[in-house]
């Protein structure tokens, strides 16, 4: 990971679970994180369309809806047959861009 990653514990925590976080300004100028999952879940799931697989808001609100959000996507993909292949590839990608 690189030592100028503006968020480095956010990385660690999700980047393992797949996530790639980064961090964006919106309009006035105001940092805003984004943590996106690594892969596109399967069009054939239709409990997997409900779920969140990128999140976008203020540093301070990050960490706890990022673990709502990480703890869904994870317990669907451990369950879920059609879904079951999509976490290991998300998780060797995200990995990968931690370097």
């Amino acid at each position: 990971m690189s030592p100028r990653h503006p968020f480095p514990a956010f990385a660690k925590e999700f980047g393992p679970r797949g996530w790639n976080v980064f961090c964006t300004t919106d309009a006035d100028g105001a940092l805003v994180v984004h943590g996106v999952y690594c892969a596109s879940l399967p069009m054939l799931c239709p409990e997997g369309r409900g779920l969140i697989v990128h999140v976008r808001t203020k540093p301070e609100a990050f960490g706890d809806l990022m673990r709502k959000h990480a703890s869904a996507l994870e317990s669907h993909t451990t369950a879920c047959g059609v879904c079951a292949d999509v976490r290991g590839g998300a998780i060797r990608r995200a990995l990968a861009s931690l370097g």
